[in-house]
């Protein structure tokens, strides 16, 4: 009997749950947008500052591994990544990371939108953060999670800066 009301409990309190990843703030931490003489080609270089807050409201401690990352995309072409080192989650508490992401402008300069967007001032770009990790409850109950953020960012060109952020948080055990 005793058994069985331990697994009922190990099942329902204990059963693991998926991390609750935010982006409380995203930063510009360089921007610069030109387009030199003599070729006019423009040219991006751009860093973001990210601060996330993951929670983990498991009964057991939460160990995210170090394929961790946060990601920028231009028009779906990936154009930078910052990996978050590996750690661990204690149970039921939050842990803040800043994740600080540089853009590589000569991955787009072949991107056929590049132009367009430099002439019309505003610059698209998103960001994807996933930590992936393990929460391990009793050594007995083990299961892999993914807590994720996708966002969709407008920088503006003559004005060097942020004009609008929004994030969705999709997340799967």
């Amino acid at each position: 009997m005793l058994a069985i009301a331990l697994l009922i409990i190990a099942l329902t309190v204990f059963n693991p749950k998926t991390p609750h990843l935010s982006i409380l703030s995203l930063h510009i931490h360089t921007f610069s947008a030109t387009s030199p003489p003599p070729s006019y080609t423009p040219t991006v270089k751009l860093a973001l500052n990210l601060r996330i807050s993951i929670h983990n409201p498991n009964y057991a401690a939460l160990h995210y591994s170090s394929d961790s990352a946060t990601s920028i995309f231009y028009h779906g072409q990936l154009a930078g990544q910052a990996p978050i080192a590996a750690g661990a989650i204690p149970a039921r508490q939050t842990r803040y990371l800043t994740s600080i992401v540089n853009f590589r402008g000569d991955k787009i300069v072949t991107n056929p939108n590049l132009l367009p967007d430099f002439n019309s001032g505003e610059f698209p770009i998103s960001t994807q953060t996933a930590i992936s990790g393990k929460v391990s409850v009793l050594k007995v109950l083990k299961r892999h999670t993914v807590a994720a953020s996708a966002c969709n960012v407008s920088l503006s060109v003559r004005s060097q800066s942020l004009e609008y952020f929004i994030c969705n948080y999709p997340t799967r055990l």
